[in-house]
Order: C-alpha cells, then sequence, then structure tokens
C-alpha cells in the first residue's frame, strides 16, 4: 500500500491540508494541485473565503508554478501549487514556505538578524518536516 500511494503521488500529488507553526499562533493552508474553486470551497467551511481579486490572481497562475497569498481581511495565508510531480510539488513548497515564514515573522517584529537566524531555520525545518509528513504519512 505505501508502495502504491507513493507511485500515485509521484505522478501528480492532489491534496489540500492545513500546517501550523508551533512557536506562533500562525497556520497555512497548503494546496497541491487543487483548483482555485476546491481551495475557496476549503476556505469557506473554515469562514475565511478569498476575495474575487485573490481568487481571479491564484487562477491565473500557470501550470508548475506556485503562489503564497495572505488574504488581510480574515488573516488567511495559502500556499497555491500547481506542479506536475511530488518532487516539483517539494520545491515549489520549499520556496513559498520562505515567503510565508517572511510574512508572519515581519508582522511579529522579527527581523532576520544572525541573532534571530535559528528561530527562522528552526520554523522553515518544522514546516518542512511537517509538510512532508502530511504527504508521505
Amino acid at each position: 500500500n505505501i508502495f502504491i500511494y507513493f507511485y500515485n503521488m509521484k505522478n501528480k500529488p492532489s491534496t489540500q491540508f492545513v500546517l501550523s507553526l508551533d512557536l506562533f499562533p500562525y497556520e497555512c493552508l497548503v494546496s497541491i494541485n487543487k483548483t482555485p474553486k476546491e481551495v475557496q470551497a476549503q476556505l469557506t467551511k473554515f469562514g475565511k473565503p478569498l476575495s474575487r481579486e485573490m481568487l481571479d490572481y491564484i487562477t491565473s497562475k500557470p501550470a508548475n508554478s506556485a503562489v503564497y497569498i495572505f488574504n488581510p481581511d480574515s488573516a488567511t495565508s495559502v500556499i497555491f501549487i500547481n506542479a506536475p510531480n511530488i518532487e516539483r510539488s517539494i520545491s515549489l513548497f520549499d520556496h513559498e514556505k520562505i515567503h510565508f515564514l517572511h510574512h508572519v515573522f515581519t508582522k511579529i517584529g522579527i527581523t532576520l538578524t544572525d541573532s534571530t537566524e535559528e528561530v527562522y531555520a528552526y520554523s522553515s525545518e518544522h514546516l518542512m518536516k511537517n509538510f512532508l509528513s502530511k504527504i508521505f504519512g
């Protein structure tokens, strides 16, 4: 079963889940190969739908790309990934999580310096570990 699951994910994963930063009260919806309509449906369940402008923006993104968006109206973060395979999904998430972390840390007043570098690194590792756990179980 694990091999079949990995094989299916390797071809073109399609999933959505929420990742949280344990040290800080922030979370992000990660959407991999879901349609903008499916992302909107998930966010609406949480009572945090995207604005029409943001929905149009993620709809305009080409295949094999990703974007991090923040909806200030509902304080909602979304990483929207459209990738042909699991390797590219991981690569795109790795990139977009930096935007998420930058947003969170800027909001709470932690700028990247020699003395704060470790909190950035720990948080980046934490998100990647949880991302991979959601993908591979």
